[in-house]
């Protein structure tokens, strides 16, 4: 069974849920049902996940190697950044430590965390992260840019080298990183993504994301109309992105909540492309650690989307072109008046 199709399974089992809650009164009456509540794989999801958090503490605890290079690299290096916040750093050394673990060791793994939000700074973190620094792990301390902590400040501390997102949620397989890098030494001018989602335009000519589709890296050239998921692994090469990318204010302003919207706008203004893997997330692990507001924040980013679109009107241009130019390949006819 395919990963899409396990998604479709779900989405049916979960529908039924609901309808049984609706359908029998036994089950409101008695405040035993919710969805959530009759969804056996719901629970079992939270006992696995107990499960590797405890195994990936043991294996911490037990580490010995360190995780990074050693010398580093000539220029570029190989940086990894992800970001944190209070409701999941005490979970956050999992995905630390999957990092750390690569069969091709990075230069530097950065974790970036806001002063604000951890005014005792190393005081509020926990012992597993204090304890994988010995090991390569680097925090660092900056401004509470939301959603943009993982990418704007390695972009501007590490502007000469590569940068590869991660998240804080995700147990990555331990040749994530080195399928990364190889894509990137065959395609270096491209941004390399395992995950990517895939723009439409309607007929209103408008453009928008659908976040419900993600393309799993088929043979296809790269393109303008991949929009990188980030938390599945993002590769961007040295200067690939124009400076303006690190103008917070404008980041702040359009997309706080969203860091692959912000960065994709800046990937059309600077023409570079995006290559997805062949092969998707089915070797990735997702915790289903705390997500506050996530739905909601599907329709915020939307929202701010097209704010962004009207102030850099040369997108839809770009676009534009690029439908045109690339239909056939990307499996997508363009549609909408001026084809």
């Amino acid at each position: 069974m395919t990963e899409v199709e396990r998604y479709a399974d779900r989405g049916r089992w979960r529908e039924f849920c609901r309808t049984l809650w609706y359908r029998v009164p036994f089950l409101r009456e008695t405040g035993i049902g919710t969805c959530r509540a009759l969804d056996w794989r719901a629970h079992w999801t939270r006992y696995q996940t107990k499960v590797r958090l405890l195994e990936t503490r043991l294996k911490v605890y037990r580490m010995e190697e360190s995780g990074i290079q050693t010398p580093e690299r000539p220029t570029p290096r190989l940086i990894v950044s992800l970001t944190s916040h209070p409701p999941r750093i005490a979970e956050s050394y999992a995905a630390v430590y999957s990092l750390l673990t690569q069969s091709l060791k990075p230069d530097k793994v950065v974790l970036w965390l806001a002063q604000s939000q951890f005014p005792c700074k190393e005081h509020d973190l926990p012992w597993e992260l204090l304890h994988l620094r010995q090991f390569g792990l680097s925090i660092q301390w900056c401004e509470d840019l939301k959603a943009l902590k993982k990418i704007l400040p390695s972009l501007r501390a590490y502007p000469d080298d590569i940068v590869v997102l991660a998240d804080d949620d995700i147990l990555y397989p331990s040749n994530w990183l080195e399928r990364l890098y190889a894509a990137h030494q065959k395609d270096p001018t491209s941004i390399q993504a395992r995950v990517t989602y895939r723009v439409f335009r309607n007929e209103h000519f408008h453009y928008y994301l659908r976040r419900n589709f993600l393309f799993f890296g088929k043979e296809a050239p790269p393109s303008l109309l991949y929009v990188p998921l980030a938390r599945m692994g993002v590769l961007y090469p040295p200067h690939v992105l124009t400076e303006e990318v690190l103008r917070t204010d404008l980041a702040m302003q359009f997309a706080p909540y969203d860091d692959e919207l912000w960065c994709w706008m800046m990937m059309i203004v600077s023409g570079a492309k995006v290559h997805a893997l062949c092969g998707g997330w089915e070797d990735l692990i997702e915790l289903p650690l705390a997500r506050p507001l996530a739905a909601r924040l599907v329709e915020f980013c939307m929202y701010f989307g097209h704010a962004l679109a009207e102030f850099y009107p040369e997108v839809r241009t770009i676009l534009v072109e690029e439908e045109r130019a690339m239909p056939q390949a990307l499996g997508y006819a363009p549609v909408g008046p001026g084809v």
